[in-house]
């Protein structure tokens, strides 16, 4: 049996207050709050709790939820050099949540940090054809975006005939669905959710979408 390895750090390297730090260490499990913002008990709480409180609604209203715990958090170590700094690196790829976490970190640093990249790879112990591959995601204060090589390689392998073809074939070909943005699939790719070219990703999405309007009308 084969193991599969998605690593990727983190640039630049971050000035972390606690806060921030208090977020990337986010555990669901040890939430005093429920998912809908409410005590989880109704004992006399002391001033730990209302901190903890505090943060866990914070993780809320950034949308974290125990998908962070398991999709990919941040890890972080002071940089050696720079005591001021933090170099960030993600050991089991990156998640959606925790890239909004990262840009809410970015939101309140000085300007003159434009953006956050990461960059991974995803790599398996045995050298078997399509369990390669690198990613990435660059963030900026109002836009997070997603890479893959993949989609990347299918691109360069089409001639400028294929492409007229294909625009013929598919109006808007090279245009995002309005229902499923390509930025959502480039996540998919990113988290080795999907292998799907972004066409045959829509129409499987769509799919599903229909499934579970039709489950709602049998309920």
């Amino acid at each position: 049996m084969a193991n599969n390895y998605c690593q990727g750090t983190v640039a630049p390297f971050l000035p972390l207050t606690q806060e921030h730090k208090d977020l990337i260490d986010w555990d669901p499990d040890d939430s005093v709050l429920d998912s809908e913002g409410n005590w989880i008990t109704d004992e006399e709480h002391d001033p730990e709790d209302e901190a903890r409180a505090e943060l866990d609604r914070l993780a809320m209203k950034l949308g974290m939820t125990e998908e962070y715990k398991f999709g990919g958090h941040l890890g972080y170590e002071r940089h050696v050099r720079d005591p001021e700094v933090y170099y960030l690196y993600c050991e089991e790829g990156l998640g959606g949540e925790t890239a909004v976490l990262l840009q809410y970190i970015l939101q309140g640093l000085d300007k003159n940090i434009e953006h956050i990249q990461v960059e991974g790879a995803s790599t398996c112990s045995k050298l078997r054809p399509g369990e390669f591959g690198g990613w990435a995601c660059h963030i900026t204060r109002d836009d997070i975006k997603w890479y893959g090589t993949g989609q990347w390689l299918r691109e360069q392998a089409l001639t400028d005939a294929d492409k007229l073809l294909l625009e013929k074939a598919v109006p808007g070909f090279w245009d995002d669905d309005p229902d499923f943005p390509s930025e959502d699939w480039r996540y998919e790719i990113a988290n080795e959710d999907t292998r799907l070219g972004y066409h045959e990703w829509c129409a499987q999405q769509r799919e599903l979408k229909n499934e579970g309007a039709d489950d709602d009308l049998d309920g």
